[in-house]
C-alpha cells in the first residue's frame, strides 16, 4: 500500500545487500503461514531471517518508524 517511489526505495535499499531480492521476498513471503504448521511439512522449510531484517527497517525507514531501544 505505500506509494511505488516508497517500494522502490525499499527494493533499492535492501537489494544493495541482497541482489537477489525477488528470490529472498519469494522464499519469505509466505513463512509464517507454512511454519505456522511445520509438523504437517515433509518438505524443508527455510528463510533468510537477515533478508527479513533488513526488509523490516527499509520499510520502518520509508514509513517515518524508528527501531526503539528496550
Amino acid at each position: 500500500m505505500l506509494p511505488p517511489s516508497n517500494r522502490a526505495k525499499i527494493v533499492a535499499e535492501v537489494s544493495a545487500t541482497y541482489p537477489n531480492f525477488e528470490d529472498q521476498l519469494t522464499n519469505a513471503e509466505g513463512a509464517f503461514v507454512r511454519w505456522r504448521y511445520f509438523y504437517e511439512s515433509k518438505d524443508e522449510l527455510n528463510v533468510n531471517i537477515l533478508f527479513v531484517g533488513a526488509l523490516g527497517a527499509a520499510v520502518q525507514k520509508q514509513v517515518g518508524l524508528q527501531w526503539s531501544a528496550a
